[in-house]
């Protein structure tokens, strides 16, 4: 999906990520928007909406000087978005859509008025909270964790899937995700390639080495033969040491 550039300048395009994860392009900045995210891009400039699997997602677009002149305004990057602001913007988008017909299931034309206020102030609280780097409900470690492992359940059979797009899903930093895993005893990419792994052992028996690959995640047979054949050596790398991960898929 492509938006052209707006004729109002002042415009925000305001994309909040709902189930899945796609790609936002704009202004030769590819980013990636997952669950509870929110990202603001200028509408004066072509937006390109793209996803290789179902994202589902809120779009709106405002115009709002308020927004436009937040000193807490970060343009076109991924915001994480607390659980409690998250339901809120959740249910004043469904609402509005389901008593708005005439929307065509965006709320993208109610940029004035009260409704448009409303949700404005919402999106300010959220940036604010996120300038200042406060949370309300903030996950515990142990949410957290199980969180990543059911990401993990879910995307190991996309061969694209790495350790960064777990870290954009899950809204951490690089060293907080990490020290998540090293909790375990483990790493993110160790946690991966095992769920691959797993897969590929049971279906070995009955199925072509080269669809097993691809169903399990690998990106090639010999990377999955590799990674085989760790699991049977005792799973380690070489000396006993974790893993460096790396954002590379596996």
């Amino acid at each position: 999906m492509v938006h052209t550039p707006a004729a109002n300048a002042r415009e925000l395009h305001v994309i909040v990520g709902v189930e899945g994860r796609g790609t936002i392009t704009s202004r030769r900045r590819a980013l990636v928007v997952g669950r509870r995210q929110l990202m603001i891009a200028e509408a004066e400039h072509e937006m390109r909406v793209e996803s290789n699997t179902p994202w589902a997602r809120f779009e709106w677009v405002l115009d709002s000087p308020a927004l436009s002149l937040s000193r807490h305004l970060r343009l076109l990057t991924p915001i994480a978005v607390d659980e409690l602001h998250w339901e809120l913007i959740a249910a004043m988008t469904n609402t509005l859509v389901s008593h708005e017909p005439s929307l065509g299931g965006h709320p993208s034309s109610v940029s004035s008025g009260g409704i448009g206020a409303a949700f404005t102030q919402l999106l300010l609280t959220v940036l604010e909270r996120a300038g200042s780097g406060r949370a309300i409900g903030s996950e515990s470690s142990t949410g957290l964790i199980d969180r990543a492992y059911r990401l993990i359940d879910e995307n190991f059979s996309d061969p694209e899937y790495g350790v960064a797009d777990l870290r954009a899903d899950l809204s951490l930093s690089k060293s907080h995700l990490h020290r998540l895993f090293a909790d375990q005893g483990t790493t993110p990419r160790r946690e991966l390639e095992a769920r691959r792994v797993d897969a590929a052992l049971v279906a070995m028996e009955s199925t072509p080495s080269a669809e097993v690959a691809r169903a399990s995640g690998f990106r090639s047979v010999q990377r999955m033969m590799i990674a085989i054949g760790r699991r049977q050596a005792g799973g380690n790398d070489e000396g006993g040491q974790l893993p460096v991960d790396s954002a590379r898929p596996l």
